[in-house]
């Protein structure tokens, strides 16, 4: 829209060896527009990311339907005029007015954003010519967006016109999750965010409050691994757990006596290697991902954070074939039967890892219930056991070691990650009861209108309260996250160290 604004200035107004501009006042009536659109043109003067190649034909989508229905709703006197000035800048000059088919083509990494702004731009009568888009000098793109800025700044005339335009979910949703993006991204540049500062997408616990990380670059996140943030001991509790896998990769178990034992079946030290291998790329799948998902590239940080869930999915699933293995090895028709239906479950959730809802914040209790169910594949194994056997006392050597030197561990961490421990207790910030649901986000706009004050607040709101006892250390460390991280680090070590107990056992003693 706003090229095309200037273009109609190129082809209707050439004075004095420089481009005339115009600039937009107002919108009747009543100011009524659509501020997330609005507020999405100020993106366009950030220098890199995506370039638009494709021709205006191309650059449809459903968000244009969107767009003539708005206005189409409106009766014939009541459509919206564009009313503009002449501001006569004075220091622009013809050198200044140069063609931007290329350069001025710089466009933001979020697809869904830039979709939006090209279709409200076609569907309006002013139309982009890109052979003659002039460059703005940065105090003329200021006065235009400060004129975007006061037209967004009225929420109730939004709601009122949206409301009018009876908007899908899906345009809701959109609208919703690119709101405040801008503003992170221009403030993620140079500083640390705090929990109201991000768009609704990058919120996942409200008790940790500051430090996050909205980068612009891979390298600054990279480079964030030996910095101060709230993702900090994340990183480094799974990164040291990584590096003592290496060390047993490539150390411990090549020289241990199972390996080099002949009496130990082939198939056993495989699984052995199996499980090795699975507790390494759960560790690096886990840093991988909270080095990076401070990205400011939404899509990028969704696929980290599968990554993540799904190093997680395979290491429940080699530690579950591995204790089928140790204690179903005399049986081994059952034993088949067990490993499939565990390896089918553990590809199951893989692919429930990539889904969009599963990564919600609203799915934390669905992931908890996937693994426990997915673990619990070897207690039915275990259980069976007991029924071959006809005692319970082979199933509690397999069980009662587990138990003391993994399973705990996974427990005890699972209570932390599930229930926000310690952070839900700090008082040294007012933090909201609740946070908007996967259903307001998708069908309620006054989150971003209405109720904007409270979800898009300048500062957190602080109690008074100060010193250690208000916790308020947990955004730097020991929040309830890296507690499930030193656990996990904990049950898998235990586990290797059964395993390794269980196979001298039942082939070298």
């Amino acid at each position: 829209m706003l090229a095309g604004w200037l273009s109609n200035s190129h082809q209707n107004d050439k004075r004095d060896g420089y481009l005339s501009y115009f600039i937009p006042t107002k919108i009747i009536p009543n100011h009524r527009t659509i501020p997330s659109a609005m507020d999405s043109i100020s993106r366009f003067k950030r220098r890199s990311y995506n370039r638009v190649r494709r021709s205006r034909s191309h650059l449809s989508s459903h968000y244009s339907r969107f767009v003539n229905d708005a206005f189409s709703m409106l009766k014939g006197s009541e459509k919206p005029e564009l009313v503009l000035r002449h501001p006569q800048p004075s220091h622009i000059n013809s050198d200044t007015a140069k063609y931007v088919s290329s350069s001025y083509s710089d466009t933001i990494s979020d697809s869904e954003t830039q979709t939006l702004v090209n279709s409200l731009t076609s569907s309006s009568s002013l139309t982009i010519d890109s052979r003659a888009t002039p460059v703005m000098e940065e105090d003329l793109k200021d006065l235009v967006e400060e004129k975007f800025r006061s037209i967004s700044s009225t929420p109730e005339l939004f709601f009122e016109t949206t409301k009018e335009a009876k908007l899908s979910s899906e345009q809701i949703k959109s609208l919703i999750k690119i709101f405040g993006y801008d503003r992170a991204y221009e403030l993620g540049k140079s500083e640390h965010l705090h929990y109201y500062q991000l768009p609704f997408p990058y919120r996942e616990n409200r008790y940790i409050i500051n430090n996050y990380r909205f980068y612009d670059s891979h390298k600054k996140s990279l480079l964030s691994i030996f910095k101060l943030h709230n993702e900090a001991t994340n990183i480094w509790s799974h990164l040291l757990g990584a590096i003592y896998f290496l060390y047993v990769l490539f150390h411990d178990l090549p020289n241990s006596i199972i390996v080099s034992s002949s009496m130990v079946p082939t198939t056993a030290k495989l699984f052995l290697y199996l499980f090795v291998f699975a507790s390494l790329k759960c560790m690096l799948s886990s840093t991988f991902y909270h080095t990076f998902n401070g990205t400011s590239m939404l899509k990028l940080r969704r696929k980290f954070m599968c990554v993540d869930y799904s190093g997680i999915s395979i290491l429940i699933t080699s530690s579950i074939l591995s204790i089928q293995f140790i204690s179903l090895y005399d049986y081994p028709n059952i034993l088949k039967f067990y490993m499939c239906a565990s390896f089918m479950l553990g590809v199951l959730g893989i692919f429930m890892n990539w889904s969009p809802l599963f990564d919600s914040p609203e799915a934390r209790p669905l992931r908890i219930k996937f693994f426990i169910l997915l673990s619990s594949c070897g207690a039915f194994a275990l259980l069976h056991l007991v029924f071959l056997e006809k005692s319970i006392f082979a199933a509690i050597d397999v069980l009662l070691p587990l138990t003391n030197k993994s399973i705990v561990w996974y427990l005890v961490g699972v209570v932390f990650y599930g229930s926000f421990i310690p952070e839900r207790f700090r008082t040294d910030y007012i933090v909201d009861k609740s946070i908007p649901t996967t259903l307001r986000l998708s069908t309620d706009l006054s989150v971003i209108t209405t109720e904007k004050h409270i979800h898009f607040r300048n500062e957190p709101t602080k109690s008074g309260k100060s010193g250690f006892f208000t916790l308020w250390w947990v955004d730097y460390l020991f929040c309830s996250h890296t507690l499930w991280h030193i656990f996990v680090v904990l049950g898998v070590v235990g586990h290797y160290k059964t395993l390794c107990e269980m196979f001298l056992k039942k082939w070298l003693i």
